[in-house]
């Protein structure tokens, strides 16, 4: 059986007997509220998809209300698909293309999906409603300081038996090479001044929207607070026990959206970055700043890197990752990755345009 829920129905679901006692739920607690929160959803737009029998949740695939802007100025609204699990026990069933096909059809083939795993494109493909190549945003990643323990072990068995060694490592290589944050080239730089918010007003939308051009899925104020307000993953050391039935995460020791607002020395607002720090991983999911300007920008950015003491940082802007590679950054070496995107066969021809733009933190990305 193929159930859909709207805003009004998941509401009610998550408070049911049949959603707290299941042995797999289709969506956390708080990430449900935070889908119905979504400035954008109407009232009969499909959050959730859930695959079924008499006793269990067999699969499921959300999905985000988001908008899309044409290149002639018109938006519609679109689908952003943002999980998608079926039960080991029912796999090769084809569930996920089900769920998919559905999901197209309720959304009329105006749907996307970002950061998608390699196994899942079959799908996609064989669902006939996605352009047959992804639409590739190139990043960049730097590596501030060792974490071994935390990038290897989920590579290889052999890492996790050897997790308290590279512990060790971590913490060898960490102080040996110290030194360099010492270096005032990864402090503030003397004419710029920074500020922290913890959500946007309408005067920093406006610096914003004027950096905006040929953004796809472009937020608006309304749809940044929704995003900093309403968090899918919440600070916490322990994960309760209705949560440890979702697959995906849902709690982190440490998660939050991080902005900075940064001033020159006339006083000027020169940029508007917002991150969301993970554990020990820090994400640029969308930067706005004047070109003319990314000395300061990258400079600052390279102080707070040391100051936060992040030892992951990723960046998918395009302008800011040109810069970083032409400097003596913090990082003990970069690496450059990719982030593919999955685009309804009607969209296409839009996203796949020169000036196109997707900031990392469009659709689902922004929350995880």
């Amino acid at each position: 059986m193929i159930e859909t829920f709207n805003r009004a129905e998941l509401a009610t679901y998550i408070q049911s007997k049949t959603y707290r006692n299941q042995a797999a739920i289709p969506i956390s607690y708080h990430r449900a509220l935070s889908q119905i929160a979504n400035p954008r959803v109407g009232a009969d737009d499909v959050l959730l998809i859930i695959s079924k029998n008499k006793k269990e949740v067999l699969g499921y695939l959300g999905i985000v209300p988001e908008q899309f802007h044409f290149s002639d100025g018109s938006v519609q609204k679109v689908g952003a698909m943002s999980c998608i699990w079926v039960s080991p026990q029912a796999r090769g069933q084809g569930i996920a293309e089900k769920l998919v096909r559905k999901a197209l059809a309720l959304y009329d083939g105006q749907l996307v999906g970002a950061d998608y795993v390699p196994g899942i494109k079959k799908i996609y493909d064989r669902s006939e409603g996605f352009h047959t190549e992804p639409y590739d945003l190139s990043g960049l990643r730097l590596y501030v300081r060792a974490n071994l323990a935390r990038i290897l072990p989920p590579k290889k068995p052999l890492f996790r038996k050897i997790k308290p060694l590279l512990k060790l490592a971590d913490q060898l290589i960490n102080i040996i090479f110290s030194f360099r944050f010492l270096n005032k080239k990864f402090t503030i730089p003397a004419n710029v001044r920074v500020e922290t918010l913890e959500e946007l007003t309408e005067v920093d939308y406006q610096f914003i929207n004027h950096h905006q051009s040929g953004e796809v899925f472009a937020r608006d104020l309304d749809a940044f607070n929704w995003m900093l307000e309403h968090p899918w993953i919440l600070e916490s050391p322990t994960v309760d026990a209705l949560h440890q039935k979702y697959y995906f995460s849902s709690f982190e020791k440490k998660c939050r959206h991080r902005l900075l607002k940064i001033y020159n020395k006339e006083k000027d607002l020169i940029a508007i970055l917002i991150f969301l720090h993970r554990g020990d991983h820090l994400k640029l999911h969308y930067g706005y700043f004047q070109g003319a300007s990314i000395d300061l920008v990258g400079k600052t950015l390279f102080s707070f890197l040391v100051k936060w003491k992040i030892k992951t940082f990723t960046s998918f802007h395009a302008q800011l990752n040109d810069w970083m590679e032409q400097q003596n950054s913090p990082a003990l070496f970069t690496k450059k990755i990719q982030r593919n995107y999955v685009i309804g066969k009607k969209l296409w021809p839009t996203v796949e345009a020169e000036e196109t733009v997707i900031q990392s933190g469009d659709l689902d990305a922004g929350f995880t």
